[in-house]
């Protein structure tokens, strides 16, 4: 299926960029932050030191246990309050990763978590987020769809936007990418300033690899 394929080219992508970045992810604990009902972790299970998954609703983390995933550790997030604040310690993981999280928050609060992912993130860690691209002619009916089904605005955010976010959260851009089917397109890599806001109609999603410039020890 479509759904599918597209579940497999964005981990597929974290993979290769943790290990290109930080090493053989065996040696890694990663957090996927908004994991929903555990889709992503099909794929990711097994690949990790520790994978560590949290969402907002219990109803979501009763699917992924279903799952019967082994070496997920499936945590319950309290909802967001003024300001965010995730459960994890500080530097407690490697790298961190969203699945189309972002699109649920105003900008103050996509900063904040931004923030937060920083802050449970070692220096010189990663973040790899992807959202959805709402260049994509695709991506239209589905924001109104989600809307619907979920009773509050989605929001559109382009890739300069989420960026801009991201630097002034504490992270350095490092790539970006929009996914086509069935392969990921790499659209600047290292320095991104010159990547022109219209980043294609034909990606349904787009990723944003970002480097913790938080000062500390960096292992």
């Amino acid at each position: 299926m479509l759904f599918d394929r597209l579940w497999k080219i964005q981990t597929g992508l974290l993979l290769k960029v943790l290990k290109k970045h930080l090493g053989t992810p065996e040696h890694l604990a990663l957090a996927d932050i908004g994991c929903m009902d555990g889709r992503a972790e099909c794929e990711l299970a097994g690949h990790f030191g520790r994978l560590a998954a949290s969402d907002l609703l219990e109803s979501n983390l009763r699917k992924a246990r279903e799952r019967r995933l082994a070496g997920v550790d499936w945590i319950l997030q309290p909802p967001p309050g003024d300001p965010v604040r995730l459960v994890f310690s500080d530097d407690e993981f490697d790298a961190v990763t969203a699945f189309s999280l972002f699109h649920h928050y105003e900008s103050p609060a996509r900063v904040q978590t931004l923030e937060e992912f920083s802050r449970i993130v070692r220096p010189g860690g990663m973040a790899v987020i992807f959202e959805a691209n709402p260049y994509c002619p695709a991506v239209i009916p589905w924001f109104a769809a989600q809307s619907l089904l979920e009773g509050e605005r989605v929001r559109a955010i382009t890739l300069k936007t989420l960026r801009a976010e991201a630097e002034r959260a504490g992270w350095r851009c490092e790539a970006a990418y929009v996914l086509r089917l069935p392969l990921p397109l790499e659209m600047a890599a290292l320095d991104v300033k010159y990547l022109p806001e219209f980043i294609g109609a034909g990606g349904p999603k787009y990723a944003l690899v970002l480097r913790n410039r938080k000062i500390g020890v960096v292992r």
